[in-house]
């Protein structure tokens, strides 16, 4: 047997073994993965939009569609699927944020099929590896939103839409329809998903010869097999059954004027950080951008360096389902609406994974050689991935600063109420349905959330001695520091404390004799037992009865206020 049978069995049983143990390959990627995006995932605090989401899903299913269709841009799936997921695993951060990692661990194994059965089993690997190692993907795998989620659906929806390309039918056609409707209804802009579809099926479904037959059999029209182009529209039909409930309010939020978006218009910076978090680094991003480019030039312009599966259309695949949308967002953003954040177009990642595995196992050398290559790339990409993950939050630490702080004379002010409930009190406090029921027991222990930045100036400072003012998100609600200024006019800095993504402002309130002599004299004459005493003391004294309460009233006052003077 000659070296070339010898490299062709062992080629041969790379792709028998990945054939044969793919389920249980795709099982151990689910589990690996699992074990990973669990790592410490209830460690960091909830941030606002986490407590925002489990809050609403402890509503009813009712409640939960009406609060979408009145206040929410985007549809309820997400909300509906943690409400079920919360009632069997909990609400505490790792029973909320578990649902995102399981999603993105199955992700993770349907992405490893569906690059062995579309492209090759190298890329299978590789494209595994780079999953593993995403900085983003294991951020969003701990995040209680419902990015794991989206993944997961656009996974199942490519893997449709490729099942389709390969085999033109209704049951492909079926679930293409049903998992791009999911992804609508879990968030409105991964939408953008469907683009790389649409530009894909021009692509993937023209034949080489242009065919202007009019043979039944080839069914074809200016080069397109229109067995494909049936289907794909079939899936469209299938979408809209499932969208026609919901499209009055998508139109609704279509026309609304006045671009409300909250986002700023990005830019090139906000590109360019955006591909280097993508990437683990910016170092990394040069790196493989440059290893792509360079591997390209290689297999296109040799072909003896390149493997014999070289598909040209497989190539462009992912660029579009990667590049070329994260590019179509951005420019989106720039001229239309505000929506460049790489959360909104996580799910591009894929394409940039399949894009460099491809290209990397189409150089025809030894497997060894190139993985041995490759694992150092993944090494120090892995190296800049940040384990446990990183939170810009944490508000459990605030509360449990100001809550040492609370008394019947301290006023909180929090623009977060959701998460101070949760926080102060989960059980009692946040599982109390939303509104004046949740705002009174928080007003019991000082906490309030007014929703104008003028409440400074309304607020009755003879009822407080400390005045402690909390907020995440004065950049949006407050850019102007309106509630920051006032309080520092009328009030005394005691102490400015900043924790991870939160700022916490203590001033005390300047001392009013003749007011608060005032309030301490109405509450002795509360007090029974205390205004019997008085009345005696009076008596003693021969002095009127309101003399001795003020005189009760000045000595309470100095040694409340003693070190205040």
């Amino acid at each position: 047997m000659n070296k070339t049978d010898t490299t062709t069995i062992q080629k041969f049983n790379y792709s028998l073994f990945m054939n044969k143990y793919k389920y249980l390959i795709a099982l151990g990627i689910f589990i690996g993965y699992l074990c990973l995006s669990m790592y410490k995932i209830g460690n960091n605090s909830l941030w606002y939009d986490e407590g925002f989401s489990v809050d609403l899903a402890h509503d009813s299913i009712d409640s939960i569609i009406l609060s979408s269709l009145r206040d929410d841009p985007n549809p309820p799936l997400y909300l509906i699927i943690l409400h079920y997921w919360i009632s069997v695993f909990g609400d505490s951060e790792t029973g909320l944020r578990s649902l995102s990692a399981v999603a993105m661990s199955l992700a993770g194994s349907i992405f490893f099929l569906f690059c062995r059965r579309f492209f090759n089993w190298q890329t299978a690997i590789f494209a595994t590896l780079f999953f593993f190692t995403s900085n983003e993907i294991y951020y969003y795998s701990e995040e209680g939103r419902t990015f794991g989620l989206i993944i997961l659906f656009c996974t199942l929806s490519i893997y449709s839409f490729m099942n389709l390309i390969k085999s033109p039918n209704w049951k492909n056609a079926l679930f293409l329809g049903i998992f791009n409707a999911i992804i609508f209804y879990l968030h409105t802009l991964a939408s953008l998903w469907f683009v790389a579809q649409i530009i894909l099926i021009f692509i993937l479904a023209f034949k080489k010869e242009i065919d202007f037959s009019k043979d039944k059999i080839t069914n074809s029209f200016l080069g397109y097999n229109l067995r494909h182009i049936w289907y794909y529209l079939s899936s469209w039909a299938v979408f809209y059954l499932l969208f026609f409930p919901w499209q009055n309010r998508f139109f609704e939020l279509l026309h609304q004027t006045g671009g409300g978006f909250w986002l700023p218009k990005p830019s090139l910076w906000d590109f360019k950080k955006c591909l280097f978090e993508f990437h683990n680094s910016k170092e990394l991003f040069f790196v493989y951008f440059i290893l792509f480019i360079v591997i390209l030039i290689i297999i296109v312009s040799a072909k003896k360096y390149r493997e014999d599966s070289f598909d040209y259309k497989l190539i462009l695949a992912p660029l579009i389902m990667g590049p070329l949308l994260m590019c179509i967002n951005y420019i989106v953003s720039i001229y239309t609406t505000p929506i460049f954040l790489k959360r909104y177009i996580l799910f591009s990642l894929l394409g940039f994974f399949i894009s460099y595995s491809y290209i990397f196992s189409l150089i025809k050398i030894d497997f060894k050689i190139k993985f041995s290559l490759f694992f150092i790339l993944i090494i120090f990409t892995a190296s800049k991935m940040v384990l446990p993950r990183d939170s810009w939050y944490d508000f459990k630490s605030g509360v449990e600063l100001i809550k040492k702080a609370e008394n019947s004379r301290c006023f909180i002010y929090t623009d977060m109420p959701t998460l101070y409930a949760y926080y102060l009190d989960k059980d009692k406090i946040f599982n109390t349905p939303r509104g004046e029921q949740r705002d009174k027991l928080l007003a019991e222990h000082g906490v309030y959330y007014i929703s104008n930045i003028y409440w400074p100036n309304t607020l009755d400072y003879s009822k407080y001695d400390d005045v402690y003012y909390t907020e995440t998100f004065a950049g949006y609600a407050d850019p102007n520091h309106t509630i920051d200024s006032t309080l520092s006019k009328k009030l005394i800095l005691v102490d400015d404390i900043k924790i991870k993504g939160m700022h916490i402002t203590h001033y005390i309130v300047p001392v009013n004799k003749d007011s608060i002599i005032k309030i301490f004299k109405n509450d002795i004459k509360l007090n029974e037992g205390w205004y019997k005493q008085i009345v005696q003391k009076a008596k003693e004294r021969n002095i009127s009865i309101d003399s001795m309460l003020t005189l009760d009233a000045i000595w309470n006052f100095e040694q409340k206020y003693k070190s205040k003077r």
